[in-house]
């Protein structure tokens, strides 16, 4: 007779490195701060009966835990368009203590791997998302070095960058003290952006990865930015204090000094009381992106001077087009639109943002019904166009077709899983929807 396999006790958990409640240090500021250190731990969040637990490794978040069931990876995989309800409702029945609903579906044939691997992510991603609704008055404790979740099994998802949540996490819920905090730190000081500042980890909407563009040429003050950019005044904000928060800004004096002495300037320090090093981290050179609008010094207001481009290139007509939305021309972005149209009528996003355009448009807009047929044309001719269906989304939102706009939402994901302004849609939309 073989003898009992004793259970190995749990691990002691030790105290935490730092702990507090939300209203004080929000987790975006935690997050921050794991990036920065690329932490290895936990944490805890905990409050109103509720907790959750997110697992680091060098930064990133690589497993979650919530008390209360949220995004269950059946429901994931069905919004997400791989199984129906029937294959839902019929292997959800089918499990046994222990089994697990993904893996079920996968030796059934309904699924594939990849499917899988997919569906785990964006539940991960949920997960992460799901703290932002976290109550002020909620309490954390920040584990360094210690994995609360060791006995969850790991490697069946590739661990997330916070990045990308915690700008739509401080869009969707920010702390308006830490906000006014930072800006009040920054004053009146031009700002640049940090050099090497890996910006693409945040999947910045367009608008905002175009104003970054004009940051990244010409220091400007807090103030200026919105002006300039375009970008509506709380989101330009927020952008600041998101920015100032992961360490990404300089002055633009210590910006300039750094070209003459190929020194790296000091990076503007973060907010208390997450006690950070004020000296960063080495990050990778980002490469440098092709900037489309340039700044023109002047006494008095910066202004922005567009750039020529071929009139009779259709890609760099698109190009100026979707500048044209992003600061809100819609006329000269129609017009632009479509002449690349014209020059080149079999490209599926020439089209799909044409009949974006003619939607929006200010004078006799184009009804939503109308335009999604130009989207269905669009996506027939291209059906990788992730925003094609981002924007047929967007319509059959206008028109309360919820079921279709999220169906286009994780189509379009799933064609790009960077497609910030889509991932942020698909949140907004589903809560709409509880």
């Amino acid at each position: 007779m073989r003898p009992l396999l004793k259970r190995r006790p749990a691990p002691r958990v030790p105290e935490p490195t730092l702990r507090g409640v939300l209203s004080a240090t929000p987790l975006a500021h935690l997050l921050a701060h794991a990036v920065e250190k690329r932490l290895g731990g936990t944490i805890v969040l905990s409050g109103e009966g509720a907790s959750l637990v997110l697992a680091l490794e060098g930064g990133f978040v690589a497993k979650a835990k919530a008390s209360a069931p949220v995004a269950p990876l059946g429901r994931v995989l069905l919004e997400l368009g791989y199984i129906g309800q029937e294959t839902h409702d019929r292997t959800l029945a089918a499990l046994v203590p222990g089994a697990k609903h993904g893996e079920l579906l996968v030796t059934s044939g309904a699924i594939t791997r990849a499917q899988l691997a997919h569906g785990l992510r964006v539940q991960l991603l949920r997960k992460l998302q799901h703290g932002f609704g976290f109550a002020r008055t909620a309490a954390f404790g920040l584990f360094d070095g210690f994995d609360m979740l060791a006995e969850m099994p790991s490697g069946e998802v590739a661990p997330i960058d916070p990045l990308p949540a915690l700008w739509r996490g401080i869009c969707a819920a920010p702390s308006r003290e830490h906000v006014e905090q930072a800006l009040a730190r920054i004053g009146q000081t031009p700002l640049a952006l940090a050099p090497g500042a890996d910006l693409a980890r945040f999947q910045f909407e367009a608008d905002v990865t175009k104003a970054l563009d004009l940051l990244r040429v010409q220091p400007m003050r807090a103030g200026e930015l919105e002006p300039v950019s375009g970008l509506p005044s709380a989101t330009a904000r927020l952008l600041l204090y998101c920015l100032f928060l992961t360490k990404n800004l300089v002055s633009g004096e210590a910006a300039l000094r750094a070209r003459m002495t190929s020194r790296p300037p000091p990076v503007m320090s973060s907010i208390p009381p997450v006690r950070i090093s004020s000296k960063p981290e080495a990050m990778p050179n980002e490469s440098p992106t092709s900037v489309r609008m340039g700044i023109r010094a002047a006494e008095g207001p910066i202004s922005v001077t567009r750039l020529a481009a071929p009139d009779l290139d259709p890609a760099s007509l698109f190009e100026r087009a979707e500048a044209c939305v992003a600061r809100r021309e819609m006329t000269e972005a129609e017009a632009l639109c479509r002449k690349a149209r014209d020059l080149a009528p079999g490209e599926g996003r020439y089209l799909a943002l044409l009949g974006w355009i003619e939607a929006r448009r200010p004078m006799a807009p184009l009804p939503a019904s109308e335009a999604i047929r130009v989207l269905d044309e669009a996506i027939a001719l291209d059906g990788k166009c992730a925003r094609a269906f981002y924007y047929r989304a967007l319509l059959h939102k206008q028109l309360r077709h919820d079921t279709q706009a999220l169906r286009d939402l994780h189509r379009a994901v799933e064609l790009d899983h960077g497609f910030a302004e889509a991932v942020k849609e698909l949140l907004l939309l589903e809560r709409r929807g509880r």
